[in-house]
């Protein structure tokens, strides 16, 4: 996906502290390493507060001399940590582009129950090493800290969702009519999102399940390159 938007676009990415990536960098050039390591940046404690990490994402683009105003494009988690930068940082966001991102309208369309199951998301034990500092999150930080922000500059927004319901395996028993509310309002939430925005246009992705870039980076790359026409236009 990546290289894909560097033919037409100058392209940034970057490691959040205690994710985990699958890329490799080599002469300035991003390539799939074929396996799953720690991030490059430097360890931190967890969990974070979100709005440090968007003051970080800020600081480093400065850092690296890259002028905004910038398409933002998150996936996941990812999708209101860039809706926070945007919220802040406005006169420096020309667009956004969220792949199935969790957005405060999933919160509110669940119950307090529901929510909780994936409220407080990190990276499962045993895919990191036991000395890394894994990263970890409070979403309702994070969703509060987007609402409090106040409203997205008015800038073009595209919203993927997934196509096809994401499988859970052997959810618990007790659990699973909740786990199936959240798949069910997942997509919904998004629509509202989207319809709640001047410029918002949401693309269900066929095929899909949650991980959108990986298995259809062509539907990825297609948003970016519209949202920023149109952030032109």
């Amino acid at each position: 996906m990546q290289p894909a938007l560097a033919e037409t676009t100058r392209v940034c990415a970057y490691d959040r502290p205690g994710s985990l990536v699958t890329t490799t960098v080599d002469d300035g050039k991003v390539s799939d390493s074929g396996r799953t390591e720690p991030a490059r940046s430097d360890q931190v404690p967890m969990p974070r507060d979100p709005a440090e990490v968007v003051a970080e994402l800020h600081e480093l683009l400065d850092a690296a001399g890259e002028a905004g105003p910038y398409v933002l494009v998150g996936h996941s988690m990812g999708g209101p940590l860039q809706a926070l930068f945007a919220a802040t940082y406005p006169d420096e966001t020309a667009g956004l582009v969220l792949v199935d991102a969790p957005m405060p309208e999933l919160r509110d369309s669940v119950t307090p129950d529901q929510w909780e199951l994936i409220a407080h998301p990190k990276l499962a034990p045993g895919t990191y090493p036991e000395e890394y500092i894994a990263e970890s999150y409070s979403m309702d930080m994070l969703l509060d800290e987007v609402e409090a922000a106040g409203p997205l500059p008015s800038v073009p927004v595209a919203v993927l969702v997934r196509g096809r319901e994401e499988p859970m395996p052997d959810p618990p028993p007790e659990n699973a009519d909740d786990y199936q509310a959240l798949a069910d309002s997942w997509p919904r939430a998004q629509a509202a999102f989207a319809a709640s925005l001047p410029d918002a246009e949401l693309t269900t992705v066929p095929g899909t399940t949650h991980h959108i870039q990986n298995q259809r980076p062509d539907a990825v790359v297609d948003a970016v390159d519209k949202v920023r026409n149109r952030a032109k236009g």
